[in-house]
């Protein structure tokens, strides 16, 4: 969807530029090819190499530093440079699309990736606490210690077969993109999908059926697109 997207903000600001996926299994070769490449206007980076880009980068903005991942990046005077697009682009969805207000409301994140990151870095000064869920809970320890005392919500380890009562779940793990349905009791929680499909993902189509509000990652990626289109500009 990314590629169409960003296309069509290229026809409608008559910009003689495409926008096309790129696969690698070698990440230090494709910086280091756009790096030397002169037209070279900016990229996103998706799952899994938005923290491990980093290294990579000659320079990265302060949202980014902050959350410990990459999003979108970008040629500044020469230096290869790296933005954080899914901070804004969570939030602006959480308000307008999915139509909710955590502010001093429990949250629950599934998952500990860079997506997990940025979920955190746009609701960790309003959510009153964050449940990260997780398999791995040592992962979940580390996401935890590298935001502790950097935001105001407190922070609380759950595994999937846990109880679990919060006002929004956020699913900010590759769950549902294979039809598999999420393995908690969700409750009355409203869904924050961050998996997207054409329609609606199962996960999404489950918590609508139950009566409870719910978005996939649709929204979000339109919003943060735009927001790395103006970085690239």
């Amino acid at each position: 969807m990314s590629p169409s997207i960003q296309n069509r903000l290229f026809k409608k600001h008559n910009l003689n530029a495409v926008y096309i996926p790129i696969q690698t299994g070698d990440l230090r070769t494709v910086v280091s090819s756009i790096k030397v490449t002169e037209n070279f206007m900016g990229a996103n980076i998706t799952i899994p190499y938005k923290e491990a880009i980093i290294p990579l980068l000659d320079e990265i903005s302060e949202d980014a530093r902050f959350c410990g991942a990459v999003n979108t990046i970008y040629k500044n005077a020469g230096r290869l440079c790296g933005a954080n697009s899914d901070i804004d682009g969570f939030k602006e969805a959480l308000k307008y699309d999915l139509g909710f207000d955590i502010k001093n409301g429990d949250a629950a994140i599934l998952g500990t990736g860079g997506a997990a990151r940025a979920v955190i870095a746009a609701i960790g000064n309003l959510a009153k606490s964050i449940t990260i869920i997780s398999r791995n809970r040592s992962s979940a320890k580390t996401l935890i210690e590298q935001f502790s005392g950097r935001v105001a919500a407190q922070f609380y380890v759950k595994s999937w077969d846990d109880e679990l009562n919060v006002d929004l779940i956020i699913n900010a793990t590759p769950i549902g993109l294979n039809g598999e349905l999420l393995p908690i009791n969700f409750g009355k929680s409203a869904l924050f999908d961050l998996v997207y499909s054409k329609n609606n993902t199962p996960i999404v189509a489950l918590f609508k059926k139950c009566g409870n509000n719910a978005i996939d990652g649709k929204q979000m990626l339109n919003r943060q697109a735009e927001i790395s289109f103006a970085i690239w500009q």
